[in-house]
């Protein structure tokens, strides 16, 4: 569990650009898909009452690949964590205060 330090903020968005690029390109694409389908909503709403099939299959699939992005993140937290944790303490480096 984290604490609430204030390096917590600084430590996520580490973690985010060491995935690895195929990983985050994905994630970036599925905020950028949630986006495009909520502002598609408010543009053309009447098209997606017209279509509810369309739009159950979409809705599925943004969900898919929105929980497909989560995963990939937090299994790569964790197997970092997981590392992390294996090495011994002077492994860790010594210039921890500068």
């Amino acid at each position: 569990m984290q604490d609430g330090r204030p390096g917590d903020a600084a430590l996520t968005l580490a973690s985010m650009s060491r995935l690895r690029p195929g990983r985050r390109t994905a994630a970036i694409l599925a905020i950028l898909l949630l986006l495009a389908v909520a502002g598609s909503d408010l543009l053309i709403a009447g098209f997606w009452l017209s279509h509810p099939m369309l739009t159950a299959i979409v809705s599925a699939l943004v969900v898919v690949v929105l929980s497909v992005a989560v995963i990939e993140v937090v299994l790569s937290r964790r197997s970092e964590r997981a590392l992390a944790n294996s090495r011994p303490d002077s492994a860790h480096g010594t210039c921890r205060g500068s």
